[in-house]
């Protein structure tokens, strides 16, 4: 009961202090030129990256709406006590200013309050911090951002999903390995955490705890020690690991680095890439390098390695820390081991170990990331002769010059002034669905069947899969589809009006060329 009590209090603990948190900075930014100082920092730090983090501020759109509603209300009260003062106070006031023998500081008070009471900025629908905010968002590109939500939105539905049916597949498989071979077991970690490696959105955590879940068992059956299973399963995460790395690396970054368009979307000629290439060329084992390559998200990472032509060995040993790592993801899938066939009790403090080794390794893993952005910075500002002299992928620069005056139009033709009402009507519909199937998710946790890797697919499903689904995550998965839908109806049509721009402005080059050819 105590242990209960003492992770109440850790919990609720952690609570007040996120409240605390955000109770700050929403204070902070409430002034309008920290505000602008805010936004100013996050343009410069991201550059053309600046488009992906605003979108998601439209994800929280109904907190938006909420706080729009409560600004009103205080611009209303406001104006209330304003009509109030006004119709009570106003003649006296008046007249006390216009006596001679009234004292300087009251006439002084009572101006003051009168033009900040009479000023026509407190009779706007909003308050003036709500109003320059506004104002700010009002200078953005709503088109194109609107557009980056709705993508944001499918991926985190499409996560959410992912994340719902991995416990399934990692109870089939634990049901096909309960009384194999432990050489057979770990051949089955190896390849299961492979699979997972290819799905972008799987991070390499969860694969290292499925390693302590699985191994250590079948090795205790067979006879083995305890402390052997975790290092054999220490060293299993680490080999999943590093082959993960070199088929991400060759058979997918690699393969794909010869399509020009593929290099064009990681932007490679970008300052950002080629200081990432210099950082990641380095023979030697440094702390940028490390720090990239065990902190940067794992497919995305070894991905772009191998886009960049990066020497597989150099990667492979500038990975070897992420041990550090894989150490408390194996422990913390070691414990839930031990909760089987034990009392409350141990049950309780098992599962305490579980979250702690968890969390352990998230935070080393926040740590590597951190410091990969600050030295990713640094290079960038000490090293910036050296990532000039990187020669730029001619190829990638031609085709971008090429397309950019396609992208113009693609801009022109989708900004939101010029978009028909229907089109508006297709994004905006597309933009509140996807919404709403990704807080129906968030806010319904029955939206999956709790199923745990000790569950049967079987008598736990019945043997069907889309039975993990619960109505709300039907309900959201159609508000996905719909969403969808409506997404490609307005990219098709904006692309259909850009071919038709584009036709329209070779045609005109092609007549202003024959006249001026006529002429001479």
């Amino acid at each position: 009961m105590s242990g209960e009590h003492q992770m109440g209090k850790l919990v609720g603990f952690g609570i007040c202090l996120a409240v605390a948190v955000v109770l700050f900075v929403a204070l902070t930014l409430s002034d309008p030129k920290y505000w602008m100082k805010l936004i100013v920092q996050i343009e410069k730090k991201l550059g053309a990256y600046v488009d992906f983090i605003w979108s998601l501020m439209f994800l929280s759109l109904p907190i938006f709406v909420v706080y729009l509603t409560i600004s009103f209300l205080n611009q209303r009260i406001r104006r209330i006590r304003f009509l109030i003062w006004q119709m009570f106070c106003g003649g006296a006031t008046s007249s006390q200013n216009e006596s001679e023998d009234a004292p300087a500081e009251s006439v002084e008070a009572t101006s003051v309050m009168s033009s900040s009471m009479f000023s026509k900025k407190s009779n706007g629908w909003f308050t003036k911090i709500t109003s320059t905010q506004i104002r700010e968002l009002e200078t953005l590109e709503c088109s194109k951002l609107l557009e980056w939500t709705i993508y944001w939105g499918m991926a985190i539905v499409a996560c959410l999903f992912v994340v719902a049916y991995t416990n399934v597949i990692l109870s089939w498989v634990i049901g096909i390995t309960e009384k194999s071979h432990p050489g057979l077991v770990g051949l089955y970690v190896i390849i299961t955490g492979l699979v997972m490696f290819v799905n972008p959105a799987v991070p390499g955590t969860p694969i290292y705890a499925f390693a302590g879940l699985m191994f250590i068992p079948s090795y205790e059956k067979s006879g083995g020690s305890r402390i052997a299973g975790l290092f054999i399963s220490f060293i299993i995460g680490l080999i999943t690991k590093l082959l993960a790395c070199t088929m991400q690396q060759k058979a997918i970054g690699q393969s794909f680095s010869h399509f020009v368009k593929i290099r064009q979307m990681v932007d490679i000629n970008s300052d950002l890439m080629r200081g990432t290439k210099l950082i990641l060329s380095d023979s030697k084992l440094t702390v940028a390098k490390v720090s990239i390559l065990c902190g940067g998200p794992d497919w995305p990472t070894s991905v772009l390695c191998g886009i960049l032509g990066l020497n597989l060995l150099s990667i492979l040993v500038g990975t070897l820390p992420v041990i550090c790592i894989v150490v408390p993801a194996v422990l913390s899938g070691y414990f839930p081991i031990l909760q089987r066939g034990v009392s409350d009790e141990e049950k309780r403090k098992y599962q305490r170990f579980f979250v702690l080794f968890g969390i352990l390794a998230g935070l080393f893993q926040l740590i590597f990331l951190r410091k990969a952005v600050s030295c990713i910075e640094t290079t960038l500002k000490e090293r910036a002769e050296e990532i000039r002299a990187i020669p730029i992928d001619e190829d990638v620069k031609n085709a971008d010059d090429k397309e950019e005056e396609t992208k113009e139009i693609l801009l022109e033709v989708s900004r939101w002034y010029s978009l028909p009402l229907w089109v508006k009507s297709a994004k905006l519909f597309s933009l509140l669905t996807i919404i709403a199937s990704v807080y129906i998710l968030g806010l319904f946790k029955d939206s999956f069947k709790e199923f745990s890797i000790d569950d049967s697919f079987q008598e736990k499903l019945d043997g069907d899969i889309l039975s993990l689904v619960n109505p709300p995550g039907w309900i959201s998965l159609i508000l996905f589809g719909v969403s969808s839908i409506f997404c490609i109806v307005f990219k098709c049509w904006t692309k259909k009006e850009a071919a038709k721009e584009v036709l329209k402005r070779n045609g005109s080059e092609e007549e202003s060329l024959m006249g001026s050819n006529h002429s001479v």
